[in-house]
């Protein structure tokens, strides 16, 4: 058997994804049709009060998509390079934090900045934290990098 590769290999991936959704998609819907013909509700009162969830996978995908998760969180989402972005994306943050907590200037014109030096700490932080956060990857890499001299590669 011949290796999947290049954009073959990425039309192959997006339709394993696609049939796999689909799938699941539609055992939801399988599952949601035969609950509601067996409590047969007559308003959405009845429905809450059901005793049970309506819309839920059966058993066997369930057990499928317990699977899929065991497999992205061992596999992908704790693979050694993902957590090295996450550690360096850590970093990234917690220094801006740093940086416009002692400093909010830092900040430049955001248009709140003239309020904040008579704010109480927790206002300020929320402040703070709601300026990282409208901020996109690209952006925070840079504002970092203006700041100081340690900032890592997200590559």
């Amino acid at each position: 058997m011949t290796a999947i590769q290049g954009s073959e290999a990425n039309r192959f991936t997006h339709e394993i994804m696609r049939r796999q959704i689909t799938a699941m998609v539609e055992d939801v819907i399988t599952v949601a049709q035969d609950n509601l013909k067996d409590i047969r509700p007559g308003s959405a009162a009845d429905v809450r009060n059901a005793g049970r969830v309506i819309a839920t996978f059966s058993p066997a995908m369930a057990e499928t998509d317990r699977l899929i998760k065991k497999m992205l969180m061992t596999r992908i989402y704790r693979h050694p390079e993902v957590m090295r972005v996450r550690k360096d994306a850590a970093l990234i943050v917690t220094d801006l934090y740093k940086a416009f907590m002692a400093d909010p200037r830092e900040m430049l014109k955001h248009y709140w900045i003239d309020q904040i030096p008579g704010m109480a700490e927790p206002a300020k932080a929320r402040h703070v934290g709601d300026y990282l956060a409208g901020m996109t990857d690209t952006y925070a890499i840079a504002v970092h990098r203006r700041l100081f001299d340690h900032t890592p590669d997200l590559q």
